[in-house]
């Protein structure tokens, strides 16, 4: 469904044409900055389900309203869900792209615009409710309501239930809600690298306490209170890329699926379905919740290459010579900007956790509301202190995704320690 309307600021009175081109989600989100006087213009698509009644069922727009269509437009925006699109540029009728869709012009260099559209729809139409479920059974789970924690996943089959009234229900629970919510994200997994190594990773963990039982059960008890909250942490933060990865989609769709390079196209391309402000947010909690839990990720490492939670790599203790214990970690090292420093020459996380996602720099820009935005390029300045580093904005929405994966590595290290690794109570 496509469709496009003239939109004029109510501060200036500029004109801009906005063209949609709607795939399968049938709320479409925009978001841009008026090329005139840099007012935040922002609303919504929703599509009728059924054109019969016409394409457009509802539009909100903050800041313009709908100009006549005698207008002459200063320049063009283009939106679709699943496809990056030219940033806002002069409107020419010289320029041949105005007339052609972002869909259109992905076949004229790619093949794989059918499957992207199809993953786009399959997600569309299921997720919601498959959100709902696992997000229902995972409360259920915290709360230890295991009465009606059982009847939620026989009847969402997660478990069968028992053909014999004598038989009973045995239930590994945690590795149940692991199942949950793991397959709730699967479709990030279309790029197979990703699985493979979650599955590494709890393959991993499973020797690793065959081999190091006394060093993990010492690590679980080092690090005790962290181990207690560190799986609802992680998970709050896939509450958050349930609510915003739509946002997101011509990032995602790149990586699953390609051609894109975005560092080829950043400088041209770019994304309308959301803008700076959208996700900055997520961004600071992500660094936050992440940066927490590191310590459960590196007294993981140690042992793994040192076969001991409080043996570092020797080259990162001339900067932190005070650092004895994997506890000394956790309780001296606050700065999540330098707990990130012992993942960048030692790194069995990869590609999972990649240090660059938990940038300082950006985090404490955020914080501190010292940052520019140039809209019109879609680039990002972060300022901290004396030091800037710019990103465009399709390269700070890829660090967000990425982080999505960090996340469910820690997801699969917090849920191992508490659940798998025995407490000592001696």
């Amino acid at each position: 469904m496509n469709t496009s309307t003239k939109l004029q600021c109510e501060v200036c009175n500029n004109v801009v044409l906005l063209k949609v081109y709607g795939g399968y989600v049938h709320e479409n989100r925009f978001a841009f900055n008026c090329p005139e006087c840099n007012i935040t213009i922002s609303g919504y698509w929703i599509w009728n389900e059924d054109v019969s009644q016409g394409f457009v069922k509802e539009f909100k727009c903050n800041n313009a309203n709908r100009a006549d269509e005698t207008s002459e437009p200063s320049h063009i925006l283009q939106l679709a869900t699943e496809f990056f699109t030219f940033k806002i540029k002069p409107y020419s009728l010289s320029d041949p792209t105005i007339f052609l869709s972002p869909y259109i012009l992905e076949q004229m260099s790619s093949r794989r615009s059918q499957e992207k559209s199809s993953l786009v729809r399959m997600i569309a139409e299921g997720f919601d409710e498959e959100y709902k479920v696992a997000m229902r059974i995972w409360e259920l789970f915290q709360n230890k309501n295991f009465k009606y924690l059982d009847r939620q996943l026989i009847s969402n089959h997660f478990v069968e239930k028992p053909r014999l009234a004598v038989e009973t229900l045995n239930i590994d629970y945690p590795k149940v809600i692991q199942l949950v919510i793991i397959n709730l994200f699967s479709f990030i997994f279309n790029k197979q690298i990703y699985l493979d190594k979650l599955q590494e990773l709890r393959k991993m963990l499973q020797t690793l306490f065959k081999k190091n039982p006394q060093e993990m059960i010492a690590l679980r008890n080092d690090l005790s209170e962290l181990v207690t909250y560190a799986d609802r942490s992680v998970v709050q933060l896939l509450k958050n890329f349930a609510q915003y990865f739509r946002l997101l989609w011509p990032i995602i769709l790149s990586d699953l699926f390609g051609p894109d390079d975005i560092q080829k196209i950043k400088e041209k391309q770019g994304i309308l379905t959301t803008n700076f402000d959208m996700l900055k947010n997520y961004y600071v909690e992500a660094y936050e919740a992440l940066g927490s839990v590191l310590p459960l990720l590196l007294g993981i490492q140690n042992i793994k290459i040192r076969a001991d939670r409080n043996k570092f790599e020797p080259s990162i203790l001339h900067e932190f010579n005070k650092l004895q214990t994997i506890k000394d970690f956790e309780k001296q090292i606050q700065n999540k900007g330098n707990r990130i420093k012992f993942f960048v020459k030692e790194n069995i996380f990869s590609p999972l956790l990649e240090p660059t996602i938990l940038d300082n720099i950006i985090r404490n820009s955020i914080g501190h509301h010292s940052y520019d935005y140039k809209a019109d390029q879609q680039l990002i300045r972060f300022k901290d202190k004396n030091r800037n580093h710019d990103l465009f904005l399709i390269e700070f929405g890829n660090l967000l995704y990425k982080s999505v994966f960090a996340t469910l590595a820690a997801f699969e290290i917090s849920m191992f320690l508490k659940y798998e690794v025995p407490e000592d109570n001696s």
